[in-house]
């Protein structure tokens, strides 16, 4: 096996975009595999040390849906502004996404608390 350098590490595509058919919707989009910065941005967007915070824990599926719904080049097809649309679609559409690009992504909430203690 050859070790990397640098340059490889860096050029290196492993942020993977996957299809996705939605037959709610007609057709399929793309997915993709977080970078390491957007997991710390989804991370940072949850508060769960306020139990109080349900409302932030529920936005938190949107703020993931919308960082792995993307294009077939992986750029996001949702701004952040742009979250309240999205989620005025099928809830049950919505909470298969988010199953799919949790599972996709290792960002179960256990996974979530234990990133926020590191």
């Amino acid at each position: 096996m050859k070790y990397l350098t640098k340059d490889d590490i860096i050029s290196a595509k492993d942020c993977d975009v996957v299809p996705y058919e939605i037959p709610e919707w007609k057709g399929s989009i793309y997915i993709k595999k977080l970078s390491g910065a957007d997991f710390d941005k989804f991370t940072s967007s949850i508060d769960l040390k306020d139990e109080a915070s349900t409302k932030n824990v529920m936005e938190c599926k949107l703020v993931l849906l919308g960082m792995a719904i993307c294009d077939s080049e992986g750029e996001r097809l949702f701004a952040d502004k742009e979250l309240a649309e999205l989620n005025k679609k099928n809830n049950d559409v919505l909470m298969r996404l988010f199953s799919l690009v949790s599972e996709m992504n290792s960002t179960s909430l256990g996974n979530v608390e234990q990133a926020e203690k590191n």
